[in-house]
């Protein structure tokens, strides 16, 4: 089987599936890339220059390339496309050739009735009634979005992002090894991210005496509100302000971590950080809003708060803290979520199987669980059920 996926660049959380997808078909796997990486993520440690053998690029400025890029999409049996502009595969999907749309939320943002009504015309147009053209949720809220307009009725699977999995030899000597009381915050300091939480939440517990060390990752236009935060609080013996750090490094933090906060808003389409503190057996705090945690967080393997109330967040970090059983359970449960079902493996078979079944004409999925499984459509209150 011939499988290409198009996105915008290469990086670490594409790299274990396109692996993973390399292996399974034979070497008949290639990553089109149609975009030079941006330099803040290069900053953040990622090299533009790191790339296997699977990766291609395309300059889309070039003409030429571009018929070259859509003639290696319409010749593959299966493609997935992302971040890439949908001219590449209007002719593969006019000829009902098996095409996923790989995509986060449509709406981050509430829009006006207008934006709304322009943005189902277009839909209509891209989407409805085209043969053998599916969706991948890449948040579990995309399913949501995209059926307000009329998009991909029963033809939409879980899917999301699927940074490198680790396999401890013993989970409970990695819980043995990490720091008390520790806390971690990794991202961009950037507004929808909210790194204030993090600083509130620090001088919350300084003031009811509760023992705690924070650690924050990341830079951003907000680094220097969240620094004079901490010196105006007097807060640096509790809390240290790493700033960008290399992926694997940044591994290594939520190795030693028992509580991993994540605070963005409604405007994170995934958080692979998620899949990275579950899978380092950290006890994980996430906004309901945020696209990975209704995937990703269920039956006790992590916390979940409501948007905009920080009192929740407050609550739910604090209990981790003061609660070590309880947090140990969650750390356990959130490790066995990432190693069993929700990495790049199991992700390459769900979507090889689901594929070979629509390749032979059969829309009937035999993924029940995981990546590949139906998405069904999640509300904002799903969290009050788990």
């Amino acid at each position: 089987m011939r499988v290409v996926f198009l996105s915008n660049f290469f990086d670490h959380h594409q790299k274990e599936f396109s692996d993973e997808m390399y292996k399974a078909t034979s070497g008949s796997y290639i990553f089109v890339a149609t975009k030079k990486m941006e330099q803040e993520r290069i900053a953040l440690g990622y090299n533009p220059n790191d790339r296997p053998e699977y990766v291609k690029e395309y300059d889309l400025t070039d003409p030429s390339q571009i018929k070259d890029c859509e003639n290696l999409a319409f010749e593959a049996d299966v493609v997935i496309i992302g971040a890439s502009p949908e001219i590449l595969v209007k002719r593969r999907i006019k000829a009902g050739k098996v095409t996923f749309k790989y995509t986060e939320r449509l709406f981050k943002k509430t829009i006006p009735l207008s934006q709304f009504l322009k943005i189902a015309i277009s839909n209509a147009i891209s989407f409805w009634f085209k043969k053998n053209y599916y969706l991948l949720c890449a948040s579990a809220y995309t399913y949501r979005d995209f059926l307000s307009t009329g998009c991909f009725f029963k033809k939409a699977y879980k899917w999301g992002y699927f940074p490198p999995t680790v396999r401890y030899e013993s989970l409970d000597e990695l819980l043995r090894k990490k720091e008390a009381h520790s806390i971690l915050w990794v991202g961009r300091h950037i507004d929808w991210k909210h790194p204030e939480y993090a600083v509130w939440l620090a001088q919350r517990l300084k003031e009811e005496g509760i023992d705690f060390h924070l650690n924050i990752i990341g830079i951003g236009p907000l680094s220097d509100m969240v620094k004079e935060y901490v010196t105006k609080n007097s807060l640096e013996k509790e809390v240290s302000i790493l700033g960008a750090m290399h992926p694997e490094k940044v591994r290594e933090y939520m190795e030693k971590s028992e509580v991993f906060i994540n605070t963005s808003d409604r405007n994170e389409g995934w958080g692979a950080v998620i899949n990275e503190a579950m899978n380092s057996a950290c006890a994980v705090v996430v906004n309901n809003k945020v696209g990975a945690a209704p995937y990703l967080i269920q039956g006790g393997n992590g916390q979940v708060y409501k948007d905009a109330q920080f009192d929740d967040f407050y609550e739910k970090t604090k209990m981790l803290l003061l609660k070590p059983n309880k947090r140990i359970s969650i750390s356990k449960s959130a490790y066995n979520t990432i190693v069993q079902q929700w990495n790049a493996k199991m992700a390459s078979a769900n979507l090889m199987q689901l594929s070979t079944r629509l390749l032979n004409g059969n829309r009937k999925n035999k993924v029940k669980i995981g990546p590949c499984s139906n998405a069904p459509i999640v509300n904002y209150n799903w969290y009050q059920h788990i």
